[in-house]
């Protein structure tokens, strides 16, 4: 016997539309990050090898960003594909003028 998975497709929007802004807040946390250390870098330290270290450093998180924005880019075409995919298989539908007591249903818990 088979169970069938219930779920919301609204709260997988909800949850989908959390990740990518999170990807998108790190990706943006990351640059500013980099931007500083590498006016730090280039203005505010003498000494060679903590320049090269930051260098690195600045190349290493340059890298991080690269990757994370490849993996939004991703995300966001693979989730937009499975939602449709998921939306086009759901053949569910509430009864008509269910929706309505769940909203009130809904309205007492906020």
């Amino acid at each position: 016997m088979t169970e069938d998975v219930i779920c919301v497709d609204g709260e997988i929007k909800t949850v989908s539309k959390e990740i990518e802004e999170y990807l998108e807040s790190i990706i943006f946390s990351i640059s500013s990050y980099n931007r500083y250390l590498g006016w730090v870098q280039k203005a505010g330290i003498q000494d060679e090898l903590i320049r090269a270290k930051l260098g690195n450093l600045h190349t290493l998180l340059a890298s991080y960003k690269e990757k994370l924005t490849e993996i939004l880019e991703d995300y966001k075409t693979d989730g937009a594909g499975f939602l449709r995919s998921f939306e086009s298989k759901d053949v569910f539908s509430f009864p008509s003028g269910v929706m309505g007591d769940i909203d009130i249903l809904l309205s007492m818990f906020s």
